[in-house]
């Protein structure tokens, strides 16, 4: 196996659930949240400030850490908090993108990622029922409060994304692969994938 796998989805989608599964199918590491504590670990930031300003921006929080964290960063002086922040994921993936295959979720990594002739981009979609039933499932909402979930949540992800990519997150054109995952179900959905990346590397 010699891709890296990037993942993209909406709120509710299943898509860390198959990112993870796609990952197992391969032997291959996967980065989630994973990605987050190891960037907190390399440059000695707390995971618990540095997940309070994940994938958003304009926190005080995020302010004041990036404040003591700025004198290390090699950045120059007028880059912005949320810039820097970017740049920090932005190395870190790269790194590991260079250990090998891997599957990535979220953090911009198919645009980080995109020169790379062995990267596979994927967006994971769902209809609005089948990821309020899921949101309402897995968090023990009310239909209506799973909604507000969902789409405070794409907009965060939304608002990140197009800002640091300067792409519409979630449209086509940015992705190899785009798929709805209530078409098919979570496992083949996998195996659908799978199929398909298994296909592209036979060439």
């Amino acid at each position: 196996m010699k891709y890296i796998i990037t993942i993209g989805r909406e709120h509710g989608s299943g898509g860390r659930e198959i990112g993870y599964k796609l990952a197992e199918e391969f032997g291959i590491p996967f980065y989630d949240s994973e990605l987050v504590n190891r960037i907190c670990k390399e440059k000695g930031i707390s995971d618990e400030f540095f997940s309070e300003y994940d994938e958003k921006k304009g926190s005080l929080i995020y302010s004041l850490i990036m404040d003591l964290y700025a004198k290390e960063a090699n950045v120059i002086e007028n880059t912005s908090l949320e810039q820097k922040l970017f740049n920090i994921q932005r190395d870190v993936i790269n790194d590991i993108a260079d250990e090998g295959a891997c599957v990535i979720v979220g953090r911009c990594a198919d645009h980080i990622l995109k020169d790379r002739e062995n990267t596979i981009s994927i967006f994971i979609s769902a209809d609005t029922d089948s990821k309020i039933q899921r949101v309402s499932t897995r968090n023990k909402l009310n239909a209506q409060d799973a909604k507000k979930k969902m789409k405070f949540t794409d907009n965060k992800r939304k608002n990140y994304y197009n800002y640091y990519t300067s792409k519409k997150w979630g449209s086509s054109y940015c992705y190899d692969f785009c798929i709805k995952s209530n078409k098919l179900g979570i496992e083949q959905t996998v195996s659908t994938l799978k199929n398909m990346i298994d296909f592209l590397e036979r060439g």
